[in-house]
């Protein structure tokens, strides 16, 4: 009966959703975030990206358990009015399946999405691939080769669709930076979409000058509330004036574009000189034949540390590949960056959001050297 109805009062900053996230300290967290965090987000993404309408399908191939799969291709939809195209277990069979039944407009994925999309025959030939307008990548670096060949696959079907790279963290549910049709700039992660205030700061929690590198740290209306039952966590990862510290190291330009460079932790001194592993890794996957690629780091009897790079080739002639990576190393990087081991392997080891586990290939590395 009616009279026995409880009182609901809304509250905008109560706990919605807890996600669960290895968090930018590096260990799992849940992340609490609330109403209006999600509520602002499906905003934000439309604000960025006016070419969205109502009625646009979108697929859904990210894990629901993940922030970029529950905000951005669950929660932004429903709140929209665009379709979310559920593929519970992502393959590119079944997202065929889907295109047979619904004309998708809108996809959504991290690169090994794409990367798999591009080998089906069925997909880049279908007769529907025209109706896709846009694509967005995010969860781990897309590879500047790949983007090139999905965006080339989409105009060959008669699409003028174009995969566009974004960046964001569980604290933050999801995309916080993204390239659009409106800006874009080749290997950045874009602009920080509208509401979001992004700064480069050094140790001090100074900011750093344009260019320079720094920890990438945002003021956003979807940052999390909190860690679930960690105060300590919790304060070291926001500053006293309110920004989110991501753990991650960039730089903005002078165009306000920001440029993603490693996870500060992953971060390999050669001799004393920080090497990046995911810019040996970039320039690796841009040898022809060379598939995926993971750098790790290694012991040197001279160098303290160094770089190993595990790479799967569509083709192996070992001693051949060897001599064009070190090659195409030493041309565009600096001495300490070149990798002192290659291994070829046939196979390279993911997390459950399709990314690289290069945290398993170090500890295996290192159960190995002992």
């Amino acid at each position: 009966r009616e009279s026995e109805l409880p009182d609901i009062k809304f509250d905008k900053n109560r706990t919605a959703v807890i996600l669960y996230s290895g968090g930018t300290t590096g260990h799992p967290k849940g992340i609490l975030l609330s109403n209006l965090n999600f509520n602002a987000l499906s905003g934000q993404i439309v604000a960025a990206n006016p070419m969205f309408r109502i009625g646009d399908k979108m697929l859904a191939a990210m894990p629901l358990f993940h922030g970029f799969g529950l905000g951005i291709t669950m929660h932004l939809p429903l709140y929209n009015g665009y379709a979310s195209v559920l593929i519970p277990k992502f393959s590119s069979k079944e997202v065929v399946k889907a295109m047979n039944k619904i004309q998708l407009s809108v996809l959504v994925g991290i690169p090994g999405v794409y990367e798999s999309l591009l080998k089906d025959e069925k997909f880049i030939h279908h007769r529907t691939l025209k109706n896709i307008r846009v694509a967005f990548s995010g969860g781990d670096k897309m590879n500047v080769t790949l983007k090139q060949r999905f965006d080339d696959a989409m105009a060959k079907g008669g699409s003028k669709c174009k995969v566009f790279e974004g960046y964001g963290l569980t604290e933050a549910i999801a995309v916080i930076c993204v390239n659009t049709f409106r800006h874009n700039k080749l290997d950045s992660i874009g602009k920080p979409i509208e509401g979001v205030e992004f700064a480069i700061l050094d140790e001090n929690g100074k900011q750093v000058k344009t260019g320079e590198l720094g920890e990438i740290s945002v003021k956003s209306p979807t940052k999390m509330l909190r860690y679930y039952k960690d105060e300590e966590a919790t304060k070291r990862t926001f500053t006293e004036d309110g920004w989110l510290k991501t753990g991650d190291m960039g730089y903005m330009d002078e165009d306000g574009y920001v440029f993603f460079k490693q996870r500060i932790k992953r971060v390999v001194k050669v001799s004393g000189v920080a090497v990046f592993p995911s810019e040996v890794e970039n320039l690796v996957e841009t040898v022809p034949g060379v598939k995926e690629c993971c750098a790790i780091s290694i012991p040197d009897p001279k160098l303290i540390s160094a770089l190993k790079v595990y790479v799967v080739a569509r083709y192996v002639d070992e001693e051949g590949m060897k001599r064009t990576i070190l090659e195409h190393c030493r041309k565009y990087l600096f001495r300490w960056a070149i990798p002192k081991e290659i291994e070829f392997v046939d196979e390279l080891p993911h997390t459950m959001l399709g990314k690289v586990d290069f945290k398993k290939l170090q500890e295996q590395s290192d159960a190995e050297r002992k």
